[in-house]
């Protein structure tokens, strides 16, 4: 972890369904040494559950993801979200925590054709529920960057993947 002094405090919020391409994303940005600290609930889930996928451990996850991303963004930090956040509710967790420490947030809503996000997903050890992926991908396919505006982010960015190689989270 880079030291604070680097960094200029800011949480990036990634919106995207499962098989959109939001971990290949952060992650290709992390090598290039951008986008700061990730924060995954899904490597959360592993912690305090039997693997990523547990969703009986999603509440203990995102009570440290919140805490965790709490202490970060107090010693100035930059962080990234890397979750579905597909909805409003999930979202405002987010910039509640950014707004205590008067930091901005960001969205990049990662958007994909719902086969190839099926496809990805498919091809997972453990796939979410096709019925899942679509409902998430439908609620992004809806979004709006005037939606995320009126929601507290400062900026929106949108991020499309279509071939399987470009992503595959």
């Amino acid at each position: 972890m880079t030291s604070a002094h680097d960094e200029t405090p800011l949480l990036r919020v990634l919106v995207g369904p499962p098989g959109s391409g939001k971990t290949t994303l952060c992650q290709a940005q992390l090598t290039a040494g951008r986008w700061g600290v990730r924060v995954s609930l899904d490597d959360a889930r592993a912690r305090f559950g039997v693997d990523a996928h547990d969703q009986s451990a999603t509440t203990r996850a995102l009570a440290w993801a919140f805490h965790h991303v709490d202490q970060l963004l107090a010693r100035g930090f930059e962080v990234t979200i890397d979750a579905t956040s597909t909805t409003a509710r999930e979202r405002s967790n987010w910039l509640a925590i950014a707004a205590a420490h008067q930091t901005p947030v960001v969205a990049v809503i990662v958007r994909t054709p719902p086969a190839v996000a099926h496809e990805r997903n498919a091809a997972r050890e453990r796939p979410v529920p096709a019925d899942v992926v679509d409902g998430m991908a439908a609620r992004v396919a809806a979004l709006t960057v005037a939606d995320l505006l009126g929601e507290g982010f400062a900026h929106v960015t949108e991020h499309t993947t279509a071939a399987p190689e470009e992503a595959s989270s």
